[in-house]
């Protein structure tokens, strides 16, 4: 795997992650 392939997966793993925390704040949020 080259370099821009492994900062392309970074970005993307750190997207869906912080989409993910999002959410769950928000549920959260909703549900308090």
């Amino acid at each position: 795997m080259n370099k821009t392939q492994r900062i392309i997966l970074s970005a993307v793993a750190g997207l869906t992650a912080g989409n993910l925390f999002l959410l769950v704040m928000v549920l959260v949020g909703v549900a308090d």
